[in-house]
């Protein structure tokens, strides 16, 4: 009973961590501070896998999503802006938490100027690699050129945010 009670009480706390914007830029695994990030290799929409080191030498900020999160959804634009302004420096790289169908059928609604990886839920694995405990969503992972990982936002990332990290590291 006791399960029960736990269950019903955490899942809408829940969902409430998965698609809440968090005021906080803290970092959720303050341990990889200064590492390199995890390796992986995601295919995109149409199938063709990508691997992080594509982009080397650029500085990238690493994004996982999903198609169905609020703060998400009110990140693109954003991000789509800082990828044409500064697409000689930076990189953003979607990883999203859904199907290649789902993602597909979002993009047609709301344009992506970025690479937008496939993770689905599988992987829920790979977040907690870059350090995301919790799963909250979205969690973005910022990596310079040389490749080492500089900072870490649970929650949606704001154009003050975005502008200080850039500011700091280009």
């Amino acid at each position: 009973m006791k399960s029960i009670f736990l269950f019903l009480f955490l899942s809408p706390l829940s969902i409430i961590l998965l698609t809440s914007p968090v005021s906080s830029h803290a970092a959720s695994d303050n341990s990889l501070i200064g590492n390199k990030p995890p390796a992986f290799s995601l295919p995109d929409v149409n199938g063709r896998h990508h691997n992080l080191s594509e982009w080397r030498n650029k500085f990238i900020i690493l994004n996982f999503w999903a198609t169905w999160c609020a703060p998400c959804k009110k990140e693109i634009p954003l991000f789509n802006e800082f990828q044409e302004a500064y697409s000689d420096e930076i990189q953003f790289i979607g990883i999203a938490i859904d199907n290649a169908k789902d993602v597909s059928k979002f993009t047609k609604i709301i344009p992506i100027n970025y690479p937008n990886l496939i993770g689905g839920l599988e992987s829920t694995g790979l977040v907690r690699e870059y350090g995301n405990k919790a799963g909250t969503l979205p969690y973005t992972i910022f990596i310079t050129k040389h490749g080492k990982i500089i900072s870490i936002a649970s929650g949606e990332i704001t154009r003050r945010f975005l502008e200080k990290i850039l500011e700091k590291h280009l």
